[in-house]
């Protein structure tokens, strides 16, 4: 799911929302237009790869950073071209629950990747 799909979907996060969220996983985001510019590719204008991960993470894997940045997204994470799309679903809950993926640990992964640590309690408030 792009970011436009996932912002016009029922119990989507709000705009605003988002933004928080993505600040309160350490991603520097600028204010909320710079989201809705990323939404309707303004100018072209794509969220960077580090923003990508985050806008994922955000949306507890709703947003796909393959959808993201369609054009793209082998040459970026060329592991997930080795995940047939039916798996995307198990990496990302694996990711949120800190279990191995694809053999790799999740801190392996955070570091090769610069996917942050997130705490889960601010998330659940």
């Amino acid at each position: 799911m792009d970011l436009d799909q996932y912002l016009s979907s029922h119990n989507a996060l709000t705009v605003s929302q988002l933004r928080e969220r993505l600040v309160s996983l350490g991603y520097q985001v600028k204010s909320d237009a710079q989201i809705r510019q990323w939404q309707h590719q303004y100018a072209g204008r794509l969220p960077s790869p580090e923003n990508c991960v985050g806008l994922e993470l955000a949306s507890d894997g709703r947003i796909s950073r393959r959808d993201l940045r369609p054009d793209d997204w082998q040459r970026i994470w060329p592991e997930l071209s080795t995940t047939s799309r039916n798996r995307r679903a198990t990496d990302n809950s694996a990711i949120a629950e800190g279990t191995p993926i694809d053999g790799k640990s999740v801190r392996e992964a955070r570091g090769k990747f610069r996917i942050p640590k997130i705490d889960t309690r601010k998330l659940r408030e």
